[in-house]
This record gives C-alpha cells, sequence and structure tokens, in this order.
C-alpha cells in the first residue's frame, strides 16, 4: 500500500479522534472531515498516539486528546463548533474510561458492535474501511506519516505499520488499526461524506 504524505488541509467541517484498546495497548488516531471542500480528500489522518495501558494512561488520554483537538484549531480552520468528539471502542477497557470521560462532561461517544460501524469481526471492518484508504478518500497528512515513537522496544512509525496491515488477517491487531477502521467506517455513516467519495474517488 503507497502511505503519500498530505498538507494538512487548510479549511475543516470537522475533527474528531478514534481511540481503541487491543494487548494491553491504547491508540488514538485524530481525524479531519470535509463535506464540502472539494480541493482535498473528504477525510484526512491528521495524527495518532500508542501507548501502553495503565492507569495513568487512562486517566490522562480523554483530557490530553480534547486538547489536541483544540490545538489543530489554531492550524485549521474548522467550521464546526468545538468541541469535537472522541469515538471510544468500548471494548475491553474502553466501556470504563467511555464512563468516566462522559461524568467528566467530555464531547464522548461510544463505538460498539450494534453501532454504526456493524461489522462484529475485525477483519470485516478492515475490508469495509480498507476501500476509502486505498480509493484516496482518506489522507494520511505529513504530520501523522512523520510523527515516530519508542514504543515497546521499537522506534518507529507504528501508524505505517497498522496501516499496511489493511486487508490482512492479523492473530493481534494493533490498536491503532481498530482506531483508524472505526473511524473510517464511522465518518462515511454520513451520507455526504460517503457520497463525495463514491462520486470523487471511486475507481
Amino acid at each position: 500500500m503507497k502511505l503519500e504524505a498530505f498538507d494538512l488541509p487548510k479549511f475543516a467541517t470537522g475533527l474528531f479522534a478514534s481511540t481503541a484498546f487491543d494487548a494491553g495497548q491504547v491508540g488514538t488516531v485524530v481525524f479531519a472531515f470535509s463535506i464540502d471542500d472539494a480541493s482535498g480528500p473528504p477525510l484526512t489522518i491528521l495524527d495518532w498516539t500508542l501507548d501502553e495501558l495503565s492507569p495513568k494512561t487512562l486517566s490522562r488520554l480523554v483530557p490530553a486528546t480534547a486538547a489536541s483537538l483544540m490545538s489543530l484549531r489554531d492550524d485549521i480552520k474548522v467550521l464546526s463548533p468545538a468541541p469535537d468528539i472522541i469515538l471510544i471502542d468500548t471494548g475491553g477497557a474502553g466501556q470504563p474510561l467511555f464512563e468516566q470521560a462522559c461524568a467528566a462532561g467530555f464531547a464522548v461517544e461510544a463505538i460498539t458492535e450494534k453501532g454504526a460501524a456493524k461489522y462484529p469481526l475485525l477483519l470485516d471492518r478492515v475490508l469495509a474501511a480498507s476501500y476509502y484508504l486505498t480509493c484516496g478518500a482518506t489522507a494520511i497528512a505529513k504530520t501523522a506519516l512523520a510523527h515516530e515513537i519508542l514504543h515497546r522496544g521499537v522506534r518507529a512509525n507504528h501508524l505505517t505499520r497498522a496501516l499496511r496491515a489493511f486487508g490482512t488477517e492479523q492473530t493481534q491487531p494493533s490498536p491503532l488499526l481498530i482506531a483508524v477502521v472505526n473511524g473510517i467506517l464511522e465518518a462515511f455513516t454520513d451520507r455526504r461524506l460517503k457520497h463525495r467519495a463514491i462520486l470523487d474517488f471511486a475507481r
């Protein structure tokens, strides 16, 4: 899969983040979406984080993500008002985190097997989401592709490692892959965004 780096979009209809958990890790991916601006793709991955799952991580995760979304508003003209939504996969440690974030008043929504994605099996969700990435309807900003961290003894861009798993079976999927898949599927449940993807990017 070719991972082409794009500049940050100058305008966006809105921002959101997607958080997921797996194998003692938590991954968060930040997106911008654009419904009317035909100068770029409908969906752009802006940034990401990957951490070990711990009480300390959980306590700071949602506040840090909300702060990151607000910070991006200084770089991108965002049409929708703050606060920006944080999607939380409620599998595993996600449910208590979601409840904690709701109680604290953060703008969060739960991703469940009965939610908008409606693909209980991860492989099915990966295959459904991969269309929007491979056809170009989902872009990746330079900020996301240039981001490297040391995680579990490996210094790398763990997002690109996860994205290269699109369309393949994994025994232990990265939480970044799950967060990307959930974010893509949730974004393109919007019929206007989906229409842009099909009209402008279908091959």
